[in-house]
């Protein structure tokens, strides 16, 4: 039996409308929440990651399967990638905070 929100993101799979997610961070717990997005929650992309260190982002994905994520600096670079459905990874957080609705930092600090 599905869940509500899993019937949810299941609906918009289908129509091909994720919610996209952004995160700040990824670290150790960020690096599974990668995988959980990428993976396992069919409807839910992971739209940026802003980060210290980009690499940290860019071999997350890679070891998640996904290596189509593009570096993004500034707020035209990110909404472009966000456009193409691919992965942005920044070290600044301001364009991502007023792109997207929502962040998730991957410490739970938020």
């Amino acid at each position: 039996m599905m869940m509500g929100v899993d019937k949810l993101l299941a609906e918009r799979a289908v129509q091909g409308d994720p919610v996209r997610v952004a995160m700040a961070g990824c670290g150790f717990m960020g690096r599974g929440l990668v995988n959980q997005i990428v993976n396992s929650v069919p409807g839910m992309t992971l739209a940026a990651i802003a980060v210290r260190n980009p690499d940290n982002a860019f071999k997350a994905l890679i070891d998640a399967g996904d290596s189509d994520a593009i570096a993004a600096e500034g707020g035209p670079a990110l909404k472009r990638a966000i456009r193409q459905g691919v992965t942005a990874v920044t070290e600044d957080f301001h364009p991502i905070a007023k792109t997207l609705k929502g962040v998730f930092a991957s410490d739970g600090a938020y």
